[in-house]
């Protein structure tokens, strides 16, 4: 499954352009987050998990801390949580990428 802009509401495609601009190292680190994510938007990652291009992604608001969430060993991350129809196409293609297709 590819993704196109025009997949997507006019609202979430602004998202979706700015995450094609990301280095591949960021969209690296995003991917991983996207994959791990719930239909929630929301990961959990240990707190010595923290690659410096989680900052970026917080600075670009594509991801951002759950501050209600209190673990000692664990984060709870917000994953594009103002793109609903993006998140979901995305986790379609992790998804299918896993299942070897």
């Amino acid at each position: 499954m590819k993704l196109d802009a025009e997949d997507l509401p006019e609202k979430e495609r602004h998202v979706f352009e700015q995450m094609k601009q990301l280095s591949p190292a960021n969209k690296r680190v995003l991917w991983t987050l996207i994959k791990i994510s719930n239909k929630d938007h929301i990961c959990l990652i240990n707190k010595e998990y923290r690659p410096k291009e989680m900052n970026v992604l917080m600075k670009e608001h594509l991801i951002s801390i759950n501050h209600a969430y209190l673990h000692s060993r664990k984060t709870s991350i917000f994953v594009l949580r103002r793109t609903p129809h993006l998140m979901k196409k995305l986790q379609q293609i992790a998804t299918e990428n896993q299942s070897g297709f």
